[in-house]
């Protein structure tokens, strides 16, 4: 298939990738693994030939996507109208004369590492760019692109007396310091050269500005405070993007720039909260990463009460069985916590943040642990085990979970409201019954949380299995399906109702106007499909 694909004209290989872009969305990067000509052709439809608004798939993509989306509108004419790009533009193209590179796929590689970088950082200017921002931002780019022939050139030009000269501390809104850039980007020799040359690794610079402003994150860690931990995951975006050099060399998993940032001279001083979130980052990586950072302060894991458990979500995420068994060993997070630290009212407890994420893998090893499966005391945000399971359409957690007692009736109405087809397909051929419990409540509430996120897929099978949508709402006519969707769900929705028998009333259809987010997709008529796992 894929052989025959790549024979077709590129006019025709072109119009068949933009049908189906347009036609599955952000699946369509989940598709690029089949080979890289296939990948080529998905990434030169989204980003390139932008067959569909990226703002409707945006936070469902990753950075270097975003990145080259990035680069391309800033060879557009959007670039005049946005500041932003049009600073990628003039970074890249000055860049591309300093270097005098030639090599087609090298320049675009730094094109879009320099858009990538840019878009994870920017933050709303307050004034026009001026001369000391443009020469700021260039420093930026040649540090991003490892060129450290340039950094050393636009570093000496600062012995000219000037007011325009960039600084080896300084940082616009476009990029963050120099520091944190070179060890985001894994740029060795470079951070090497701007220590010597006076850059402060103790300088912690909010993600959300790129000036020094205090905020708890900067402060010294109080162990008595209830909010004494709140923060420390957060941060944890793009590398070059992180609060400290010492985060961002951490995330960027750069053990050498790590070691030469934990030298007595270098470190971030450890009554820091940002030092914590460091080592919370950490938990990403690998156990030895951690222990260097403890040992580097002369401290362990119990000298900060509840960090363990903080790390335990980025274990968590990155699949890191080896740092979970290490916290749990140790005690110094729990399987079961119940509000154990700032973030479980965030993520619950790990079996519940391993199925929202779908890692299987960490769900079997938190149950082998005794991880409860139907949490009674949870926050009203999070979500139960087969909620988080369902939502993210991962069939193998759903079995998993429902072998242990879980409740079908929440996988359904997860299932329902994150357009998860093959989840409400499976739950109704597991219980075939469970649209009628409760008198036929189940059913409905299924068949209201699909409305709510324009799924007319799922609202088709729910009816098709029996979930009535005239009979049994309270408050009729307001409570009827139809006249709920009538009031800005769009037309297009009200017209599938009545095809599947809904019954007509005399209420007014007003102009679409609510536009439900599923998943990091924007739901429109054209894009309701792109919701759920295929």
């Amino acid at each position: 298939m894929a052989a025959g694909l790549q024979s077709c004209p590129s006019e025709i290989l072109n119009i068949i990738i933009d049908h189906l872009v347009i036609t599955i969305g952000p699946k369509a990067v989940f598709l690029r693994t089949v080979n890289r000509a296939f990948d080529s052709a998905i990434l030169d439809a989204i980003c390139v030939r932008q067959v569909i608004d990226s703002k409707d798939i945006w936070w469902a993509m990753s950075s270097a996507i975003q990145g080259r989306i990035a680069e391309v509108k800033s060879r557009s004419a959007e670039a005049a109208s946005e500041d932003w790009l049009s600073v990628i533009a003039s970074v890249n193209r000055a860049l591309d004369t300093l270097t005098g590179e030639t090599d087609e796929k090298l320049l675009k590689q730094r094109h879009e590492a320099v858009a990538e970088t840019v878009y994870r950082g920017i933050n709303p200017p307050d004034k026009v760019c001026d001369a000391k921002w443009e020469a700021q931002n260039l420093l930026s780019g040649a540090i991003i692109i490892g060129s450290l022939p340039i950094v050393k050139s636009i570093l000496a030009s600062r012995r000219e007396p000037s007011n325009s000269l960039p600084e080896v501390n300084g940082a616009t809104p476009y990029f963050g310091r120099p520091l944190v850039l070179a060890a985001g980007w894994g740029n060795l020799e470079i951070v090497r050269y701007l220590l010597d040359s006076g850059a402060r690794s103790d300088t912690i610079c909010s993600c959300s500005t790129f000036r020094g402003d205090v905020t708890p994150i900067h402060e010294d860690w109080n162990p008595k405070a209830d909010s004494a931990l709140w923060g420390v995951r957060f941060g944890n975006g793009h590398p070059a993007t992180a609060p400290s050099a010492l985060r961002a060399a951490v995330l960027g998993g750069h053990g050498d720039i790590v070691r030469i940032l934990l030298q007595p001279e270098y470190r971030l001083p450890p009554s820091k909260t940002e030092y914590l979130a460091a080592i919370v980052a950490a938990a990403r990586l690998d156990l030895d990463l951690i222990q260097i950072m403890l040992d580097a302060i002369g401290k362990s894991l119990s000298d900060f009460p509840g960090l363990g458990q903080e790390m335990m979500w980025e274990a968590i995420k990155y699949g890191r069985e080896d740092v979970a068994q290490m916290l749990l060993d140790k005690g110094a997070a729990d399987v079961n916590p119940y509000v154990y630290g700032p973030s479980a009212h965030i993520y619950g407890t790990p079996l519940q943040y391993a199925a929202l994420i779908g890692s299987t893998n960490m769900m079997r090893f938190f149950l082998e642990r005794g991880a409860i499966v139907n949490v009674i005391e949870k926050a009203s945000c999070v979500l139960q085990p087969i909620e988080g399971a369902a939502q993210c359409g991962h069939v193998e957690g759903i079995d998993m979970l429902l072998e242990q007692g879980a409740e079908p009736v929440d996988a359904l109405r997860s299932a329902a409201k994150s357009g998860q087809l093959h989840v409400v397909r499976l739950l109704l051929d597991k219980f075939p019954d469970l649209i009628q419990r409760n008198k036929g409540e189940i059913g409905r509430s299924a068949v209201f949380w699909a409305l709510t996120r324009k799924n007319l897929a799922v609202l088709t099978l729910l009816v098709e299995r029996g979930a009535s949508l005239n009979e049994g709402y309270e408050n009729p006519p307001e409570g009827l399906p139809i006249n709920m969707i009538k009031g800005g769900y769009g037309s297009w929705v009200v017209n599938h109702l009545i095809s599947l028998g809904a019954e007509e009333t005399d209420v007014d259809t007003l102009e679409e106007s609510y536009f439900p987010s599923v998943r990091g997709v924007r739901v429109r008529e054209h894009t309701w499909q792109w919701a759920g796992k295929y």
